[in-house]
């Protein structure tokens, strides 16, 4: 698997405290799992504040508006048209960092992600870190 965890001594804060304030309240309702719509809205605040606290060094990423929303059940892709540059950004992530290609979701959305084109060409991270 792609995922470790990770020791507590290298948890962003900034993070931590993120989610415990916005998905914290959902957690500690009680036994009964939270409406997916508000895991996905506060999971979105969350990326927002990071991207706030990031500065600069995110400044290339998509913008936390409007508000990603995804259309469960769709033929060809949950994601509406609108946020594509959020699609792009998860993509080319899963691509750079995990090494993970994209033959298994939508063809079409895929051609219309520029980073991803172009970081197909020069390999995963991890290849060019091996190199």
């Amino acid at each position: 698997l792609p995922y470790a965890s990770c020791p507590p001594n290298r948890l962003d804060r900034k993070c931590l405290q993120s989610l415990v304030e916005h998905l914290g309240p959902l957690l500690s309702a009680d036994d009964a799992a939270p409406p997916r719509s508000e895991v996905v809205e506060r999971l979105q605040r969350v990326r927002g504040e990071l991207l706030a606290a990031g500065g600069e060094n995110c400044s290339s990423l998509a913008p936390e508006l409007p508000r990603a929303a995804c259309e469960l059940g769709a033929e060809v892709s949950p994601w509406k048209p609108e946020r594509l540059d959020l699609y792009c950004e998860v993509r080319t992530w899963r691509w750079e960092a995990l090494g993970i290609p994209s033959e298994d979701q939508d063809r079409s959305l895929n051609a219309r992600c520029p980073l991803l084109q172009g970081r197909r060409a020069n390999g995963t991270l991890a290849q060019r870190r091996r190199s």
